[in-house]
């Protein structure tokens, strides 16, 4: 028999949830996940969101997408994550440039 292997990627998209005014952590966290290809035993998923500072909805603290079959570039919408500490894309598929601005992760937190 013959065997088709495809190899599935997706593209790393930032959803408004994430970015809007009145950030939905929860949304945003479901939102990633479901981009993420998950390989039992390899894939690391975390995302973290939290009321911090001054805001009343849940800020992303931590996203951390290895292994997750990501594919294109980071996209500019990364960079309005102000209390991302931790981001991690190891071992995707990611090409490109880094964002002009990725120096404004975590202004507001810690980072």
């Amino acid at each position: 028999p013959l065997v088709i292997l495809i190899s599935i990627y997706h593209a790393f998209e930032v959803p408004t949830s994430c970015t809007e005014s009145a950030i939905n952590g929860t949304a945003c966290c479901n939102f990633l996940y479901n981009q993420c290809a998950h390989a039992a035993g390899e894939t690391i998923f975390n995302c973290t969101h939290a009321v911090v500072g001054n805001s009343t909805q849940g800020q992303i603290i931590n996203l951390t997408m290895r292994k997750c079959g990501l594919n294109g570039t980071i996209p500019d919408a990364i960079t309005e994550l102000p209390f991302l500490t931790v981001f991690d894309l190891g071992s995707n598929f990611i090409t490109g440039s880094i964002p002009e601005d990725i120096g404004n992760l975590g202004i507001k937190g810690s980072g």
